[in-house]
This record gives structure tokens, sequence and C-alpha cells, in this order.
């Protein structure tokens, strides 16, 4: 087996070590990870499918076969001689007893111990389109070009697989996205959405995509809620294609802030461990969804490709993105970054102040901005300030100090109060750059020409 060194894949992986098992903040925007990319033109190959076993290794497949990480270097991986051999691969599994499947436009096999061994006939070229373990450990799978008689969705059993088709309810002819429920119900793309559990008949959803001419493939790929929303996608952007999402029983374009389901094409739909939905589509990069606001990460940003053939979350929690144009990987980190990508008014950033009920506020020109709970506003609303705020300090009560030029005021439930001098006049004693609080909550007021200056009886008072 030949070595492959790739030194910025080698830190990924090192960077990967150090990270913590959870997944990617939902309360960060997306430029606020660490993000790296390997592009086609730097010589990556273009991905088809990532995948991480219990073992630790990530494995890549690729236009020209399979890579594996150690930890230390990324190599090419021989897979052991079989026959047919395994090549054109589609999709890559990790399962919990520490195989790895292997989906080919061909059949499935599987990887144990270094032994490779096929799941299903290759010589009838059935491809597989998505394989899942479901929370008993049983891989289940999706596959097209299926053998007369067959059916499009089918369980490992023994050394071969178990097929569900006409027979066993499913009319559908081919079987594309896979997803499981809460409740156990299989979902599963195809000309239409099908809903299935082994003893029962499918139910079929979307059946209005398999009429129209446009429609490609139908429904091509499909994820499921902790909440029993279901979000189903197609490749078309059009009125009543691309994006789906049904609650309660009702199938509407997923439409929320940021986000119309109508005006993208999608074979991509994934749901990570903080509940986030991930939107790869076909021309626009990369959209997330939390809290029901979507937000958008494409090419401009940096992002390897337009078109996203695949989501996955490794078992540190580090998002991988595989795109047309290389793979792309996001992680969280210990230093959180705001620009105005991340929607800071301006960059003229004086002071950072982070308050007790969590929110920050950053003394920015003449705004502040104030960031909490994933959300950011302004202060003041109305206008700016005639001048830069320099200093902020929050007071035992909770009330925020703000100093301006040669302006002090407070900020409480929503509202500013000036303090000037007892005589009514402003603090002409240069701009302020410290608010602070005694012992006896006296608050104290340093000016840049070294004046001190202490607030009591609602007027600052030079010392």
């Amino acid at each position: 087996m030949e070595k492959l060194n790739i030194p910025r894949l080698v830190l990924l992986f090192l960077l990967l070590c150090v990270t913590s098992v959870s997944a990617v903040n939902p309360n960060r925007q997306i430029t606020q990870y660490a993000h790296t990319a390997w592009r086609v033109q730097d010589g990556i190959e273009i991905g088809t499918a990532v995948t991480q076993t219990a073992d630790g290794y990530l494995w890549f497949a690729t236009t020209n076969g399979l890579l594996r990480s150690d930890g230390e270097k990324f190599v090419p991986y021989d897979l052991p001689p079989i026959t047919p051999p395994v090549r054109d691969l589609n999709f890559l599994l990790g399962a919990r007893d520490g195989s790895l499947w292997i989906g080919t436009r061909n059949g499935l096999a599987r990887l144990k111990d270094d032994k490779l061994q096929w799941y299903s006939d290759p010589a009838q070229h059935s491809g597989i389109s998505v394989i899942l373990e479901d929370p008993e450990g049983t891989i289940w799978l999706t596959r097209y070009h299926i053998p007369q008689g067959e059916g499009p969705l089918c369980r490992v059993e023994g050394n071969g697989l178990h097929c569900y088709g006409e027979a066993d309810g499913i009319p559908v002819k081919y079987g594309l996205g896979l997803a499981r429920d809460g409740e156990g119900n299989l979902w599963f793309g195809s000309s239409a959405l099908c809903r299935w559990r082994p003893g029962s008949s499918a139910s079929l959803y979307l059946n209005e995509v398999s009429k129209r001419p446009d429609a490609g493939d139908g429904v091509a790929d499909v994820v499921a809620g902790p909440s029993g929303t279901i979000w189903a996608s197609t490749e078309i952007a059009a009125p009543g294609m691309g994006v789906f999402s049904s609650s309660g029983g009702k199938w509407a374009t997923y439409v929320v802030p940021g986000f119309d389901g109508s005006k993208v094409g999608s074979h991509t739909l994934f749901m990570d461990r903080e509940h986030s939905l991930w939107i790869g589509t076909m021309m626009d990069g990369l959209y997330r969804v939390y809290n029901g606001i979507a937000e958008h990460y494409g090419t401009a940003d940096g992002l390897s490709g337009r078109a996203i053939e695949l989501v996955y979350e490794d078992h540190e929690g580090n998002l991988w993105v595989v795109t047309d144009g290389g793979i792309d990987m996001f992680r969280d980190t210990a230093v959180v970054t705001y620009s105005e990508r991340e929607g800071l008014s301006d960059v003229s950033v004086q002071s950072v102040l982070g308050l007790r009920d969590g929110s920050l506020w950053i003394a920015n020109g003449r705004t502040i901005d104030v960031f909490k709970d994933g959300e950011h506003s302004v202060l003041p609303a109305k206008g700016e300030f005639d001048e830069s705020v320099m200093a902020l300090f929050e007071d035992r009560k909770g009330i925020v100090w703000i100093g301006r030029q040669n302006k002090l005021f407070d900020y409480e439930h929503g509202r500013f109060q000036e303090f000037k001098r007892p005589d009514g006049s402003k603090l002409e004693e240069g701009g302020i750059v410290a608010v602070t609080e005694d012992s006896k909550a006296n608050i104290w007021v340093l000016t840049d020409h070294h004046h001190v200056f202490r607030v009591e009886n609602g007027a600052a008072r030079l010392v």
C-alpha cells in the first residue's frame, strides 16, 4: 500500500482529535466555525461519500477508490482482492460493529477485519443509493436498477439481502434517500415519497411530484426530525418542487426566514445532533436551519463547490460536506470571531462587555452591537449616537453604563439616561475610557485626560 502524505489533511485530523464530542454549536453562525476546504484544483479527488468507522478511521470514497486516515497520514486504501473487484463507490457507512459497508453501482460489499465480502450479486448491476443502521443494529439500504421481481428496500440478513417490494406493500420501483423516524417507520425517496415498516403496506406522499414531466427521479432525499417533522426534497427547483416539510400529516413547501424551498433543488438533507437541518442544494451551496431561521454558506464564503453531494457528521461532531468541487470540514473553535459577516455594524470596536444575562455588548463606532441567543440587534435602535462609544460597564444592579467621547449614559429597561455635571454641563474633559463600581456601589468614570468623576445624586462630579 503506497502512503500518501497530505500535510493539511494531517493537520485537520489532529484538530479533530482535540474537538469535543458534540455537534457544531448551532448558536454560532457558519462563518464562525473553523473551515477547511480541499479543492479539485488543489489535487483532491472528487468525493462521493465520507464516513467514520468505530475504530476512529475516517474513510473517503473518491472517483479513484478509498482514502483512509489513521490520525497521522492519509493513504489510499487498497481493498482486499475479490471477484469482481469493488469499484464505482456511491455510499459508505461505518457500522457500530466496526465494519465498513460499501455501496457501489453494482451492489453492496462489507469490509471487516481486512476481509471483503459481497452481500449482493454484482452481476445484477443493482446500484446502492443509501445505507442506514437502525438502533437495533440492522443494516437497511435503498437501491436502483432492481432485478425483476425484487424490491427497492432491503435489509442485511445473514450473508445476503432480504429485499421488500410489491408483495410487501411497496409499489415503487427504485429507492433513493433513506431515513428512519422516531416511531420506527422507514422513509425513502422514489417517484414519490414512501413510508413503510415491516408488516404493513407503504403509504405514499408527494404523489404530485411523479406526475410532473420535470420531476427527474422524483423525491431524492428525506430526513426525519425529533419532533415528528419530515423533510423531503427533489432535485428540481420550481413551484411545487424543491424542499418540502410535513407536520401533522400536512405537506407544504418548506419556507422559513432566509429560505424558500421552491427556489432550490436538493438531493442532500441532513439533521445533526443539535437538530440543525442542513440542506445541500444542486446549485446554491449549503443552507442551515436552526430555530426556524435559515443561514446560507456558498462559494463566496469559501465553500469548495456549488453543488452539495453529501453532508456527514463524524464522531467528534465535525461536519463534512462533499461538493462538486472538493471536500469541506467545519468544526467549533475555542475562540469565536465576530466581523461584519456576522452582522457587526462596524469594525471600530472600542470595548466588549459580557452581561450576566448571557448577552454580549460590543461598543462599535457610534453604535452598540448586542448578540444574545443567536440573535443580533443594535443600540440605539433609532439612529446613531453622535459620538463614538468607548467604554461599557455593568453594575451590580444590572444597569449598563456607557461612556462616549464626553458623555456618560446608563441603560435600564430599554431607556438611556445621560449624566452631566452638577451644573448641567457635559463632561468635556476628554473621552470616557473606563467605568467601574466600588464596594459602596459608587460609579467611577475615567477620561483619556486622566480626570476622574464619581456619579452621585444623579450627576457626575469631578474628583
